[in-house]
């Protein structure tokens, strides 16, 4: 009835559905000869569910009903992007341009071979003014739990098309995923089968043999002889916008984690040669950035005719004249690079045609960083704080309690024990590190105290930059220093911190060991209660290493979005609400139905309009909203949203009365006065410096019938730096920190901070001296009432990226005879919300000096059990690294932000770091800050305006001439349940290109210099970065 209704050109014709196959095994034998591979015997492994890739994307692409036929971008190219020109410029020239790296379809790789589909010669029968097009292919796959009960699991397979744009594919709401399998497991039957064959149970590496043979022959069937067809030669297709195009299709990434990652490769899991791109071994991981590993990643590993014939020669052992897989004939044919008897289907398929299937492996940010990384680091800084007391462990909780929550969504306030780390996801840990450094200043001794938020800082700027959803090429020189220097800080804190300080397991880990030995034996041996020593494990691992892998991957496939694995875990949850609705029996089967028969209803209703029950209901709901609110959408070109409703009227006279006694009230009717008047007369700066209004101007102020109108927040939109419009809401009790551009006369500080008292709107005229018609008609006029905050001396403490300190920032001090802390702004100055953090480190942290008892001005509670009108902390720190655009901000370099806050010239800076003295921290002076440079020239403040002279003090400048590709243009972005083991080591691997060491940075812009002014460099610097690593 279905297939009837449908149309045969349609999407969803029974041709592209679903197949049911079998697969088969071959079964090893130690002693069992055979005559060929082809004679071995072999075990049927049915429940394949799949779907015919070539017919499953020419059914979506040729879709003309599809609501992405106008979406797919056709043709790929390269993005540029003309800096805008910095403040005070020395030269009237206009920057280079810059590369940017934003989807897969203006990647290298997606470039390199367009640009050899467009060389080569037609196919023979096509029309002269054909389109040939490359089609990229990105392929997710991951093992998932259906239930939180019972056993049953799901192997899926999606694949997504890159020339749709990331932001519609990532959503898991747009269907973008196609299902292309489910992978079953190798039966317990096998066992049984195989002992009637062989007479004799199988080994534990003959069912690992096996199921990854398994795997391979499940691929082999998925890349068939029609989609090396269309691999090859291309396939002719209508699409959807009508255009009939030949269309080679392509595999440009396959995410997964480590574990698959190594079965793709057909390699050993966790071995001498462990990582899937690189030849370096185990045993030199741990020199990660150092000078020695940068020349090693040049040497990519290659799936050579020579590894070809290894593997071919050890299957014939196995296979055909019985040698054990274990054997030492078997393994010294593999155990050089750690390969496996298994010639993977991606090797058999696409070799033959140059293409490097280690290279289609793509980093894993989520598992690697977030899981992987900062997990274990972070576990052995609890451990480390564990290790001090109880007290300080219940004093890391409190602080962590104090945090506050930002955004919607994106900070949660952290209400349990953060030290236990219960049911934590990857965005939990991504949390932790966002705000972690206020917290943990103090917990430990004062030496190691310095060594930890160093480490911490270039951990949160490496995450920041690596997680970027657009690039060019400044942010990418820059993130290459930013891995370079997480190394070496990971390594002072291994070598320093770690080494000074035994770390045991935590209470938690203790009792879960206990409890899984308990299970595996009948008793507890004496001792095994006992707290074991933990030793930090992470510089060891797969995962720290790949992290040198990301900027050459990004430049091959596109920011790390494109590929990251969270893609695919967003996917399972589709999976697993429909595991719920099937029977629990042969349920792969009825799942690969339901995904057919959900996208067969949705193009129904794409073509009918029909609204589901649940979208409706959601959107009465947000009608009810907005009517209560009296507010329509925002128009995402205004600035700002402010409510005109008047039903919280306050009468001047009458509300300054009643808080006569409160010290925020005292300026309240002068500064409005004035803020008034610069708006109605024209000056509307907030920061004017030049003559103050006369008596007389603020006297012809006036306020329709005294009266301000309050408000419980107001909306901001703002430009994401990649180009995107995003909206903040600013509430005084619960979001209520923002950021707005310093005046031109600061140029220490690109941003000033404010926290937001009132939000007000009310009807003002003005009919003082020279009056006009104009000021004497009444107009609204929107506006906050803020307390600012003021930086802290930099004499006391140094901040900005050169120093690894985030801003600190305190309250202006009212006590203090000519400071007002209190003004009213317009909102089209505020820029978005800020995240403020309170520094709770110290024994006395809260202050009651800078005001006194104000209940208008404290409206954020402080701290539990603490009268909220009386104390304020001392300092704040500016969280630098609360999203992708705040760290852009302070960063610089945001395309959307055009050159406001942090210039383009600016963020080249921020990639230099001050230095650290290679010497035991105890041997260090106890200062909050870094002296300046030998020679004497001061650091530039963060943010400050720079001259066309190098920083002095720079260990790392980029050069002025460049030459990356573009030199001669032609014209101008949870639920996963994955344990860190610090002892188990991961792997996966970057795609790499062969350059010099010494080349590996370049500028694309004028007027900084390069080298360093300190010669003590490499003396300081050995010791982490490797000795003779040369500054860069």
């Amino acid at each position: 009835m279905l297939e009837a209704w449908v149309k045969k050109d349609d999407v969803f014709r029974r041709e592209h559905g679903w197949h049911k196959s079998v697969v088969y095994v071959p079964m090893p034998c130690t002693k069992f000869s055979n005559t060929s591979e082809d004679t071995v015997p072999k075990f049927e492994v049915p429940g394949l569910h799949h779907r015919d890739i070539v017919d499953l994307v020419i059914g979506c692409i040729s879709d003309r009903t599809s609501r992405f036929r106008h979406n797919y971008h056709w043709v790929p190219n390269k993005l540029f992007w003309i800096p805008p020109m910095a403040p005070h410029s020395a030269t009237s020239s206009h920057p280079k341009p810059l590369r940017v790296y934003s989807d897969c379809i203006n990647s290298d790789a997606v470039l390199a071979d367009e640009e050899i589909i467009r060389k080569m010669d037609r196919i023979p029968g096509d029309d002269p003014e054909m389109e040939y097009v490359v089609l990229p292919v990105l392929i997710w796959s991951d093992e998932t739990v259906l239930s939180s009960f019972g056993s049953a699991t799901l192997w899926p397979i999606y694949i997504y098309f890159g020339h749709l744009s990331k932001y519609i594919r990532g959503r898991p709401t747009e269907f973008a995923a196609h299902h292309l399998a489910y992978i079953p497991s190798l039966p317990d039957s096998f066992a049984d089968y195989y002992k009637s064959v062989y007479g004799t149970q199988p080994s534990a590496e003959v069912l690992r043999f096996c199921r990854r043979e398994l795997f391979t022959q499940i691929w082999l069937l998925l890349l068939n002889e029609k989609f090396m067809q269309a691999f090859s030669r291309g396939i002719v297709v209508q699409c959807g916008d009508s255009v009939v195009r030949r269309t080679f299709f392509r595999i440009y990434t396959y995410s997964a984690d480590y574990m698959e990652k190594v079965k793709i490769a057909a390699l050993k899991p966790n071995s001498t040669y462990m990582i899937p791109q690189l030849l370096t071994r185990k045993d030199e991981l741990w020199e990660a950035g150092m000078l020695a590993d940068i020349m090693r990643r040049a040497a990519l590993r290659q799936d050579d005719p020579a590894t070809h014939l290894k593997i071919a020669r050890a299957r014939r052992l196995i296979l055909e004249q019985g040698f054990s897989i274990t054997s030492k004939r078997v393994k010294d044919l593999l155990s050089e690079y750690s390969l496996t008897p298994t010639q993977n289907a991606f090797s058999v398929r696409l070799a033959p045609h140059g293409i490097n299937l280690y290279q289609i492996l793509a980093p894993d940010l989520m598992h690697e960083f977030e899981l992987g990384v900062w997990r274990g680091i972070f576990d052995h800084l609890v451990r480390l704080i564990h290790a001090q007391g109880d007290k300080v462990i219940q004093e890391f909780n409190r602080r962590m309690r104090l945090m506050p929550k930002w955004g919607r969504d994106r900070i949660r306030r952290f209400y349990d024990d953060a030290s236990t780390r219960k049911r934590m996801a990857a965005h939990d840990y991504k949390a932790y590190l966002q705000v972690i450094m206020p917290v943990i200043e103090g917990l430990l001794p004062p030496d190691d105290n310095k060594t930890v938020a160093d480490m911490l800082f270039e951990l949160a700027n490496w995450h920041a930059l690596a997680k970027l959803r657009m690039h060019h090429d400044v942010t990418l020189i820059n993130l290459e220093r930013a891995t370079t220097h997480m190394y070496a800080a990971i390594r002072c804190f291994a070598d320093t911190t770690c080494a000074d300080h035994t770390a045991y397991e935590l209470p938690s880990e203790t009792e879960a060991r206990t409890r899984r030995a308990r299970t595996k034996t009948s008793g507890i041996n004496a001792g095994e209660g006992a707290r074991r020593v933990v030793n930090f494990n992470v510089i060891n691992t797969f995962k720290y290493y790949n992290l040198g892998n990301y900027v050459d991957y990004i430049r091959r496939s596109g920011p790390t979005d494109n590929y990251t694995t969270q893609i695919g875990e967003l996917e399972h949850r589709h999976v697993k609400r429909v595991f719920d609705r099937t029977n629990k029996v042969n349920y792969e089967r009825q799942i690969a139905l339901h995904q057919q028969k959900r996208s067969m209803v949705a193009s129904w209703r794409a073509r009918d309009g029909y609204i589901v029950p649940s979208l409706r209901r959601e959107q009465n709901k947000r009608a009810a909203i907005a009517l209560a609110d009296r507010s329509a959408p925002v128009p995402p070109t205004d600035h700002y949203f402010m409510s005109q409703s008047r039903r919280r009227p306050i009468r001047l006279n009458t509300w300054v009365d009643e808080h006569w006694n409160d010290p925020a009230i005292k300026t309240f009717l002068p500064r409005l006065y004035e803020h008034l008047a610069a708006r109605i007369l024209g000056d509307e700066s907030m920061y004017s410096e030049g003559e103050e209004f006369t008596q007389e101007q603020l006297d012809g102020i006036r306020i329709l019938d005294d009266r301000l109108y309050k408000h419980q927040y107001f909306r901001i939109n703002y430009t994401t730096y990649d180009l995107r419009r995003e909206q903040d809401v600013i509430h005084p009790r619960r979001q209520a920190d923002i950021m707005v551009l310093s005046p031109e006369w600061d140029t220490s500080h690109p941003y000033w901070f404010a926290r937001v008292l009132g939000i007000f709107h009310a009807k003002a005229r003005y009919d003082g001296p020279d009056a006009n018609q104009l000021s004497r008609k009444w107009r609204d006029y929107d506006f906050l009432w803020v307390r600012w905050f003021t930086y802290v001396d930099s004499e006391l403490y140094s901040s900005g990226f050169y120093h690894r300190r985030q801003p600190r920032i305190q309250f202006v001090n009212a006590n203090i005879h000519g400071n007002d802390p209190f003004s009213f702004i317009n909102p089209d100055d505020v820029i978005r919300t800020a995240h403020i953090l309170p520094c709770p480190a110290g024994p006395y942290p809260l202050t009651d000096e800078l005001l006194g008892p104000s209940t208008l001005a404290r409206q954020v509670p402080v701290e539990p059990g603490v009268p909220d009108n009386v104390w304020d902390y001392k300092f704040y720190t500016v969280s630098m690294f609360a999203d992708r655009d705040i760290f852009m901000r302070h960063h610089g370099g945001g395309i959307g932000h055009k050159g406001h806050g942090v210039s383009l010239k600016q963020s080249k800076a921020h990639a230099s770091r001050t230095l650290r003295p290679a010497v035991h921290p105890a041997s260090l002076p106890d200062l909050e800050y870094i002296d300046e440079p030998e020679d004497g020239d001061p650091i530039p403040a963060e943010g400050a305006d720079e001259s066309d002279e190098p920083c002095a003090g720079d260990e790392e400048v980029i050069e002025e001439d460049s030459d990356t590709s573009e030199q001669d243009l032609q014209g101008a972005e949870e639920d996963v349940d994955e344990d860190f083991d610090g002892n188990t080591v991961d792997f996966e691997v970057r795609d790499s290109e062969n350059e010099d060491a010494e080349d590996m940075h370049h500028d694309i812009d004028d007027g900084v210099g390069s080298g360093s002014d300190n010669d003590d460099y490499d003396a300081h610097y050995d010791l982490y970065a490797g000795e003779g690593f040369a500054p860069l």
